[in-house]
């Protein structure tokens, strides 16, 4: 997923992921293969997360023009 991520050239500066175990093995996927780690954000509101919810996080960003949200269904 990072391989592909840096090839296509759309690198994030934040990261918000989900606390739970499987969303840190995502992106620890994500991870490999950029070439510098962004900010990660670990936030429990994306857990199980509608879609409401995560406009809310994105709103919530601090400036960044590329972000990542790391989550579960249904969000």
């Amino acid at each position: 997923m990072g391989k592909a991520i840096r090839k296509l050239d759309i690198l994030p500066e934040e990261i918000w992921v989900s606390p739970a175990v499987r969303t840190r093995e995502t992106l620890e996927e994500a991870l490999d293969g950029m070439k510098h780690a962004p900010a990660i954000h670990f936030d429990e509101r994306i857990y199980e997360a509608s879609a409401e919810t995560l406009l809310s996080v994105l709103r919530s960003l601090g400036g960044a023009d590329r972000a990542m949200i790391i989550g579960h269904n249904p969000g």
